[in-house]
This record gives structure tokens, C-alpha cells and sequence, in this order.
């Protein structure tokens, strides 16, 4: 969900991402952009401000795999109710 919203983006900035991606904490949001910068599919850029700004891009090489994401999110998409409705019924058994 990630590089398909940078994908769609020239570079965005943390806290809009955020506000784009549902039910995701900063905690794991933060995770993960530093688990794909590190993998080289995104690119943080800081500025030198105060207060301090930071946007996020995708590279070439996140680019190259952006086809297999928006399948996985158009499935997901297509199936959200269903994973839902498991997600409830695993939660209310444990």
C-alpha cells in the first residue's frame, strides 16, 4: 500500500502519507519506509529546515515491481469484506 500511494505521488511528505494510509500506526508506518529505503525501493530526502521536513519518493527500482503491488491492492480490494469478516471471527475465537 505503500509504493502504490508513493507510486502515485512525485514525493509526499510522512504525516500525509499517513492520513492516506488507513489503520496503520506511526510506529509501523516508520518501520516500514525504513525497511524499503534500506531495500532501495523508496528515497527519503531531508531537508535542512526548522522545523525539519522529510518527503519520501519511489526509485527506479521500486517503480520496477509497482505492477505486482496494485494487483495484490486490487485483490485486496476485491476481497476486503471477507478478510474482514475472518479477522472478526479469529478474534472472537481466541
Amino acid at each position: 500500500m505503500i509504493l502504490l500511494v508513493l507510486g502515485q505521488q512525485d514525493a509526499i511528505r510522512f504525516n500525509r502519507l499517513k492520513n492516506i494510509i488507513p489503520n496503520i500506526s506511526q510506529k509501523m508506518l516508520t518501520q516500514h519506509l525504513r525497511d524499503m529505503e534500506r531495500d532501495g525501493l523508496i528515497k527519503r530526502k531531508a531537508y535542512p529546515e526548522i522545523p525539519p521536513r522529510v518527503e519520501y519518493s519511489v526509485t527506479e527500482l521500486g517503480f520496477s515491481i509497482s505492477s505486482v503491488y496494485k494487483e495484490i491492492h486490487i485483490w485486496q480490494q476485491k476481497n476486503y469484506k471477507q478478510i474482514e469478516n475472518c479477522r472478526k471471527k479469529y478474534d472472537q475465537s481466541t
